[in-house]
């Protein structure tokens, strides 16, 4: 989870309860409207993300809406899978990596809905400027991962 605990805190118990039938469960923040009481800013840069994400990886992830909710659970089974692996990213674009080797590896996947906290905000630290260079990392990050998608499916146990 994002070190904010932006969300409300009863999607922990709602994933362990997932997680005795699926592999990894994914934040969505794309179905309720209460989950998106952002600032416009956050909802553009959120939403951006989303579009250029599904526009690169449509195939893998036409089934999940968000892909950098800031919040993943799994199980053992899907840690001992992952545990090992060299990722591209050091940006949150380690939550896509993540859910790109779930599904090209048939792991189950299931979702939670959460509340986000406003309150979270005001801890922000982002200014214009760290903003447009963040862009620009996530931008060569997901291109990365992109020409890298071969190295994504193994076979497992």
């Amino acid at each position: 989870m994002d070190f904010d605990l932006p969300f409300d805190l009863s999607i922990i118990n709602e994933s362990i309860n997932k997680l005795r039938y699926c592999d990894l469960v994914n934040i969505d923040r794309t179905k309720l409207k209460e989950s998106y009481n952002v600032s416009f800013f956050r909802k553009i840069l959120h939403k951006g993300l989303i579009y250029i994400t599904k526009f690169l990886f449509f195939r893998i992830l036409y089934k999940i809406d968000d892909f950098v909710g800031g919040f993943k659970a799994f199980n053992n089974k899907f840690f001992n899978f992952i545990k090992d692996k060299n990722f591209v990213s050091n940006t949150s674009l380690i939550q896509l990596e993540i859910l790109i080797f779930a599904v090209l590896n048939n792991f189950k996947i299931e979702n939670v809905y959460p509340l986000f906290n406003k309150e979270t905000e005001k801890f922000s630290t982002f200014n214009f400027f760290k903003i447009i260079k963040f862009i620009f990392k996530i931008l060569q990050e997901l291109f990365i991962i992109k020409i890298n998608i071969g190295n994504y499916k193994e076979f497992r146990d």
